[in-house]
């Protein structure tokens, strides 16, 4: 808001009163009732000063945004003759870059407010109308060479900006929230806003040769984007006897170093990963997907349930198929025996006991290949054992009640 504060008098008779022009993308050239406000004038003769609108007197003139040129009437009056003075108030904060010339009709000169107070001599015989305001602006928009920052921490992008308005220039640079980081006046080349991070920054640049504001918004961004941890697993949860390891796919992308970490003291630096668990319970998997040149890293998590229990095969203790396999399992005095006489026995064969609830009751016992039979010693008082019998192609699971 421009404000045109008129003071001055005869000595004797001394006034301080103000005028206002605005700038609203919401006004009209013409008497805006949401927007202007109307002067009063006194029956006394105090001096007065006010704009005009559609014939009406204004305290509070808003006009739409300026671009060329634009006339504001402007009133003085008073009855008391004397010297007078027009001082613009807040005009460096009024349209950046634009000319604002007040012209006095009385003496045909023109005055440049931006350069400071205008003063006249005012006769009770001056025609109130005595002066008027010209508002230039040539609005346009600067140009800038960017280069980005390399990375989302790092502070080495630069803006260039130039003008295509006759200079000097004054540059007037901002951050996002609107507050002035760089300023730079009276200069006749480019200027550059350095050491730079990514965001938003708007830069205006005015001539007050050329009456012209020019303004340009400009967002920079890394040329090294962040990291991003993805990764999928074969399954959330792993029976610890099953022998097969979960298969983790790595879905990472702007990432060249990997870490997996498995919850359960390992870790691996490959690419994708497999992993087996020793004990059950419950792991969190963090991969930390790396870009070294920026170091940056992020990360995602899956949760894995490691439990023990028997290995589903399909097969069960029905008499045909355990027939079919050629495998009999007996209850001995001294514990089971097992009684290959088969196709399993043509390679190495691997025995594990359990009880009813998963628990395993030996350590597992190996059949070396081509041999038929073998007893397995074991005192026990669990009611029903599980047993499973384990090749590389096959595996079988009979259930054997301990009488």
């Amino acid at each position: 808001m421009l404000i045109l504060n008129l003071t001055g008098g005869n000595g004797t008779k001394n006034f301080n009163t103000m005028a206002a022009i605005n700038i609203d993308p919401n006004a009209t050239t013409g008497y805006d009732q949401n927007f202007d406000a109307t002067h009063l004038s006194n029956a006394i003769g105090n001096a007065e000063i006010f704009t005009m609108a559609s014939n009406t007197k204004l305290k509070i003139n808003s006009i739409p945004p300026v671009s060329g040129s634009y006339t504001v009437p402007v009133g003085v009056k008073s009855a008391h003759n004397g010297i007078y003075t027009i001082s613009p108030i807040n005009i460096s904060n009024f349209a950046a870059g634009a000319c604002i010339q007040l012209h006095d009709l009385v003496t045909n000169s023109v005055h440049d407010l931006r350069t400071g107070s205008y003063n006249f001599n005012f006769s009770d015989t001056t025609a109130s109308n005595r002066f008027f305001i010209t508002i230039t602006l040539h609005p346009s928009v600067a140009t800038a060479v960017v280069s980005n920052p390399m990375c989302k921490n790092s502070a080495n992008g630069y803006i260039i900006a130039s003008s295509s308005m006759a200079g000097p220039w004054d540059y007037y640079w901002k951050d996002s929230t609107g507050h002035v980081i760089k300023t730079a006046y009276n200069k006749s080349t480019t200027d550059t806003l350095k050491n730079l991070s990514t965001g938003f920054y708007h830069l205006d640049i005015t001539s007050s040769s050329a009456c012209s504001n020019e303004s340009k918004d400009i967002t920079l961004y890394t040329t090294s984007p962040s990291p991003v941890s993805a990764f999928n697993v074969s399954s959330d949860s792993i029976n610890i006897n099953s022998n097969i390891p979960l298969s983790f796919t790595n879905n990472s992308t702007n990432a060249t170093v990997f870490q997996w970490n498995f919850g359960d003291g390992q870790t691996s630096t490959t690419l994708h990963a497999s992993h087996s668990y020793a004990f059950p319970g419950n792991y969190q998997v963090v991969l930390s997907a790396i870009n070294p040149a920026c170091n940056d890293t992020t990360k995602s998590v899956r949760y894995i349930k490691a439990y023990t229990g028997l290995i589903s095969t399909g097969v069960n203790d029905n008499t045909d198929i355990l027939k079919q396999e050629n495998i009999i399992v007996t209850k001995s005095n001294e514990g089971v025996t097992i009684d290959l006489n088969g196709d399993l026995n043509s390679q190495n064969v691997n025995i594990d006991i359990y009880n009813l609830l998963g628990q395993k009751l030996i350590n597992t016992v190996t059949i070396e290949a081509n041999t038929r039979k073998t007893n397995i010693t074991l005192q026990t008082n669990e009611s029903l054992l599980i047993v499973n019998i384990r090749s590389n192609n096959k595996t079988i699971t009979k259930k054997l009640f301990n009488k």
